[in-house]
Formats: C-alpha cells, structure tokens, sequence
C-alpha cells in the first residue's frame, strides 16, 4: 500500500501559482500605464487620402525621458464622435477607445528618439473633429 503525500507540497506550489499569478497582473498593468508625459507629441493636421478615402495625421514621438522605452507601446485615440473610427487600428481598448501599436514587440525608442506613424481615420460622413492621442 502506498504512503499518503504530504500536503505541504500542495502548499508550495499553490503558494508559487499565486505568486506567479500577481507578477503577471502586476506585469499587465505595466503595460496598460499612462506614459504620455515621456513624450513630445506633434501632430499634423488631417488630410483626405484619397486612395485609402481617410482623413490621414502624421504623428511625431518624441522620447523626451532620459531612458529607453521599450515596446510594445499603444497610441490610445479618444473622443472620436459617432461615425469617425480609427480604420488602422490594431485593437480596442476595454474601455472601447481603438489603439494603434506602432512599434514591433522589444523594440525600443531611445532617449531623444522619435518615432513617426500615421493615424487613419474613417470617416463617411465627413463630419468635422478633433481626437486625443494618449501612449
């Protein structure tokens, strides 16, 4: 017949799935942080494309920090009105504001760098407005 295990062992690694557990939340909420003020922000004004039929912005990122940011980082758009979308986006948001995600995973935009992308936004209606850009 065979000995029971001891439950301390049960309890080790339970202890170990917790604490794995709370590296990766706290690992996510790293990546969820509001970091805009690391940067200088320019922004073009929009312009119709009109082989893709968007309103196109250039956006300028400046490192200002006095250290490397390491990617991925989200460009988060806000405040669009009812029919405007962000047509290049890479996702949305739980809080349903589109991110675009311009940098490749591990990449890093060093101190003083800067990183230029552009913001494609639909809009059929061709209504007029403005947006938030939040990294």
């Amino acid at each position: 017949m065979s000995e029971p295990r001891p439950a301390a062992g049960r309890g080790i690694l339970a202890a170990w799935i917790i604490v794995a557990c709370c590296l990766l939340a706290d690992a996510a909420h790293a990546l969820t942080q509001d970091i805009t003020s690391q940067f200088a922000i320019t922004r073009s004004g929009l312009a119709l494309n009109r082989t893709t039929n968007t309103f196109d912005s250039t956006v300028t990122l400046r490192n200002s920090s006095a250290a490397p940011i390491l990617a991925p980082i989200d460009i988060v758009v806000g405040g669009l009105p009812t029919g405007v979308t962000l047509a290049n986006k890479s996702g949305d948001k739980a809080d349903g504001r589109p991110y675009l995600s311009p940098m490749a995973a591990g990449a890093q935009l060093a101190s003083g760098a800067t990183l230029q992308f552009v913001l494609k936004f639909a809009n059929p209606a061709r209504v007029t407005f403005s947006s938030t850009v939040q990294v």
